[in-house]
């Protein structure tokens, strides 16, 4: 069981440079186990704490520093530090589009056979396939009207061929209760090359299809209040 250790304020020599920087001697603080943690907390400010941790249980250790949901293991972001050499990368429930920063709405991808997956936010969401490229998504009021996303019709990303082509139509109905009917259509592109086509036997432009195998789709989702995402932010703010 990993233990918490509480390091004094005086735990190693200091050169206070001003009111609130100092220069740190050679004393250092040490931390060990498979995955060692440093956090560092407000006394007013409880609802969340930055952490900074490595991992040892994989072939190459990673290092990364967080921001956590208190008494969770929910994070806002994580950044990932390459080692020696590498990329940056950014995990978070905030996205960068045209040069700024976005809250993601909660968001449902949705692949072939009515398989789905959810993120923090639209968890207790259900996607059932009803029939050839008719899904229903369920515990959920509609599509998010963020309006960050362009509102209810920026709420549906559809895959894409490798020139960028989009592969299916879709279309929807919002159920009165709120649960979302999505439709998918073939698509071809009679002006595009042969290659680019996307021609498939059996179905015409227009088609009652599945989701393409392998593809998915993202769906993004206004959850209801008793959701547990909405219900865990009402004990954080408690």
């Amino acid at each position: 069981m990993a233990e918490t250790q509480r390091l004094a304020a005086n735990a190693a020599d200091r050169d206070w440079v001003s009111e609130r920087f100092f220069r740190q001697r050679s004393n250092t603080a040490e931390v060990a186990g498979r995955w060692p943690r440093i956090n560092f907390r407000s006394d007013e400010y409880r609802n969340t704490f930055f952490g900074f941790e490595a991992d040892f249980t994989i072939r190459q250790p990673q290092l990364y520093f967080y921001e956590r949901y208190t008494g969770t293991d929910n994070n806002l972001y994580v950044i990932f530090l390459p080692q020696r050499s590498g990329t940056i990368t950014l995990n978070t429930d905030y996205t960068i589009v045209d040069g700024f920063m976005k809250r993601a709405s909660p968001i449902i991808k949705i692949w072939s056979a009515g398989e789905f997956e959810t993120n923090d936010e639209s968890a207790g969401a259900t996607v059932e396939r009803l029939s050839e490229g008719v899904y229903l998504i369920k515990n959920v009021l509609g599509f998010n009207a963020d309006a960050a996303w362009g509102g209810v019709d920026g709420g549906v990303e559809i895959p894409m061929c490798k020139n960028k082509l989009p592969l299916i139509w879709v279309d929807y109905k919002v159920l009165p209760d709120g649960s979302i009917k999505l439709m998918t259509y073939h698509r071809e592109h009679h002006n595009a090359p042969e290659f680019a086509k996307n021609v498939r036997q059996g179905y015409s432009d227009g088609d009652p299809v599945d989701i393409p195998g392998g593809r998915s789709i993202s769906i993004r989702v206004q959850m209801p209040e008793n959701s547990i995402w909405n219900q865990q932010q009402k004990k954080l703010a408690e």
